[in-house]
């Protein structure tokens, strides 16, 4: 895969060349720890939910091949809520409301990042190998000023990340989920169980009872209609305990010379050639 910074100039450039382009089963977010400071608070998850002008991000990070999300779930898997994040439009006045709400919170527990003067300073965690990742870094920190929140931007070697992450390490983070078996269950299981938390991919260390049992009893029912309830409900939770902010579903972007024809792009980024001809 070529950098999405890099893709345009490669078709530009190369007549001869042509761009293989599909959605995928991924799910990309901002990850905010719920067992550390300051996203333990819900008012404080919820203020930079409504802080964050997330079709403004997917818009200017991806380079055009990214789509936004709505829940934490792609599209195209089966359950999908295109309306769990809609509450988290863009709006300033209530991300306002909500940091106010949090600060006796703050006082109490986070003195040590909150000014006299009420601004917040947040560590903000990314890999540092990837334009998608700092733009986004970088847009992220100008719309948090909005509400009081001075992001500290942490760009991260790809191995400290991944070990660091899974150890809860980073309160405030972005991150990517590719749901290899393209299933609801797939995509919420590992990242929203309690009992993932951490190095099993929960690393929101998000844990409700509610959607515990709801994740068990959906992946065991067999009637669709019945299951995908159960999923509905558990992405309305997810979005009332602002748990993360759903970013984008990332295209799989492959360039092809034109006089290859027949290879499949997965929605798992993965790339068959199987029956192609020149």
């Amino acid at each position: 895969n070529i950098p999405f910074n890099q893709v345009g100039g490669v078709a530009k450039n190369n007549t001869n060349v042509k761009l293989s382009v599909s959605p995928t089963s991924s799910e990309w977010y901002i990850g905010l720890n719920e067992n550390m400071t300051p996203f333990h608070n819900l008012s404080m998850r919820k203020a930079v939910n409504y802080a964050v002008n997330a079709s403004n991000i997917v818009k200017h990070s991806t380079f055009g091949y990214g789509v936004q999300l709505q829940s934490v779930i792609a599209p195209s898997i089966e359950a999908y809520n295109k309306s769990a994040w809609l509450q988290y439009e863009q709006n300033l006045t209530l991300a306002n409301q909500y940091y106010q709400q949090a600060m006796p919170y703050l006082q109490n527990h986070d003195q040590g990042n909150l000014s006299k003067s009420g601004v917040l300073t947040v560590n903000f965690y990314y890999e540092s190998n990837n334009p998608v990742d700092s733009e986004i870094a970088t847009i992220l920190q100008a719309q948090l000023k909005n509400v009081n929140i001075s992001l500290n931007l942490k760009p991260t070697t790809s191995n400290v990340f991944q070990t660091d992450i899974g150890h809860g390490h980073y309160a405030m983070f972005f991150e990517g989920w590719i749901n290899l078996l393209a299933t609801p269950d797939d995509g919420m299981f590992a990242l929203f169980n309690g009992a993932n938390s951490g190095l099993g991919g929960n690393y929101n260390f998000f844990n409700n009872t509610t959607v515990n049992h709801d994740l068990v009893n959906a992946s065991t029912t067999y009637n669709k209609k019945l299951r995908d309830q159960n999923y509905t409900q558990i992405q309305n939770i997810l979005a009332s305990q602002a748990v993360e902010i759903p970013l984008f579903n990332q295209e799989n972007v492959i360039p092809v010379t034109t006089n290859v024809h027949g290879p499949v792009a997965y929605p798992t980024f993965d790339f068959f050639f199987y029956n192609d001809t020149m």
